[in-house]
């Protein structure tokens, strides 16, 4: 399981908020803290990327758009809720994108038990919550992983869309599920940080 959990922030008597990111791209990387030299050693493997999780998770500033959307939502929202952090791709290859450096028959097997992954965290945790940062061409993937189909039932402009999630696996049919663009598009697509975070804070508050 890569979802870090500990006593510091996780209240088993709190409900719990869940934001997906895309992926651990480039986190085996050397520069980026994580298992590059030790990839070879799956328990110290593991240990060192659930470490990059909690890193992530308790970072109090940062240059990245995701990062410090995260933070934001970690400081209004954790004094009700749980906060955790997952991807929707558990993996990546040679600190790169997994999808870019593996073979379909090896992507198709690795997909299989990133489902079992996703389906574990969410039966373990049962979220009230999840906010994907991951754009609408990921919405596949969401359906996929969550063994679910995803309905978009509300837009807030171009930068936040609430969803119905159906998912088969033994969750509750009411969560709040919010999608909004990979944070790093925001530049790009002129979407402005405090727009997307008032509209996910005053559906959470």
């Amino acid at each position: 399981m890569l979802l870090k959990v500990n006593e510091n922030y996780f209240n088993p008597e709190k409900p719990t908020i869940i934001i997906f990111g895309q992926e651990t791209n480039i986190w085996g990387e050397k520069n980026h803290n994580t298992y590059f030299d030790i990839r070879d050693d799956s328990e110290e493997t593991i240990k060192s990327v659930m470490g990059h999780y909690e890193w992530q998770l308790n970072r109090l500033k940062s240059k990245s758009t995701l990062i410090t959307l995260n933070i934001a939502i970690k400081k209004q929202l954790s004094y009700k809720y749980n906060i955790l952090w997952s991807n929707l791709y558990k993996y990546s290859y040679d600190g790169k994108r997994l999808t870019k450096n593996v073979s379909k028959e090896h992507f198709k097997n690795i997909m299989k038990h990133q489902k079992a992954f996703m389906k574990f965290e969410l039966e373990l945790f049962q979220p009230q919550g999840m906010i994907f940062l991951t754009g609408k061409k990921l919405d596949t993937e969401i359906e996929y992983n969550l063994n679910s189909q995803v309905e978009r039932v509300e837009n807030y402009g171009e930068f936040c869309s609430k969803l119905k999630i159906t998912s088969e696996f033994d969750i509750s049919k009411d969560i709040k599920a919010f999608r909004t663009p990979h944070p790093d598009r925001y530049r790009w697509e002129k979407i402005d940080k405090n727009d997307v975070l008032e509209c996910l804070l005053k559906s959470f508050k």
